[in-house]
């Protein structure tokens, strides 16, 4: 099922994210094994050292989320939805005639492939593609 994030924008299958970062997890799990390597603890004790480690692990695992693959927001909404709707019809562009913006010629092929893209992206409607092709073939 496609979303839409509302903070960024983007169409798409959210992703799992993880939050925290990998390299904080790598430093917390480190100095608990430094101060087990540079300390004449007692067997017991080094538990405690290696605590931190654990929980921060524990809590990186255990708060999983879908997010925006983008911006990485847990602000995510699916398009079948009413506001996925709202949304996606305010993100999407407005198309403009190109020849009275740019007198200059341009590329039949390119922009084809321009609205192409923007239709497969879902920026625009079909019907819109079909109006703008026709406009461009000169049909």
């Amino acid at each position: 099922m496609s979303h839409i994030c509302s903070d960024c924008g983007t169409n798409g299958k959210p992703e799992k994210l993880i939050q925290g970062q990998f390299l904080m997890e790598l430093l917390v799990w480190g100095s608990g094994i430094l101060v087990i390597l540079f300390s004449k603890m007692l067997f017991g004790f080094w538990v405690i050292a290696m605590l931190p480690g654990v929980f921060y692990t524990i809590w990186r695992v255990t708060t999983k989320y879908d997010g925006c693959k983008v911006c990485n927001s847990k602000n995510i909404v699916p398009l079948d939805s009413p506001k996925g709707k709202e949304l996606s019809n305010r993100n999407k562009p407005q198309i403009e005639d190109t020849k009275t913006i740019n007198s200059e010629p341009m590329d039949v092929k390119s922009e084809l492939k321009k609205y192409k893209e923007m239709l497969d992206e879902d920026l625009i409607t079909q019907e819109q593609y079909d109006t703008k092709s026709k406009e461009l073939l000169g049909l």
